[in-house]
């Protein structure tokens, strides 16, 4: 089992636009991506995005590190912006 967690770049307040994605949801990306033998070794915000969360992110079975972009929950997203992803 790793000791790894995901480093966010500040606090936030419940309310908050942006939210921390947890080292559970990490590894659920991780497994989906790269097959459930991955395990995410470190995560870090970088937080640079105003919309996204963006993370860098190092995998086991991955030679370099990659960044990661996770859009808000729907239901703190306005219509308009659902696309937002997609077009970026």
């Amino acid at each position: 089992m790793s000791t790894a967690h995901a480093v966010p770049a500040h606090p936030r307040t419940p309310e908050a636009f942006q939210q921390p994605v947890g080292w559970e949801e990490f590894q659920a990306i991780c497994h989906l991506t790269f097959g459930k033998h991955a395990t995410v070794l470190s995560a870090t915000e970088l937080g640079t995005g105003m919309y996204t969360m963006t993370y860098r992110v190092s995998v086991d079975s991955q030679k370099w590190r990659m960044i990661l972009w996770i859009a808000p929950e729907s239901d703190r997203q306005f219509s308009s912006e659902r696309v937002l992803m997609h077009n970026e």
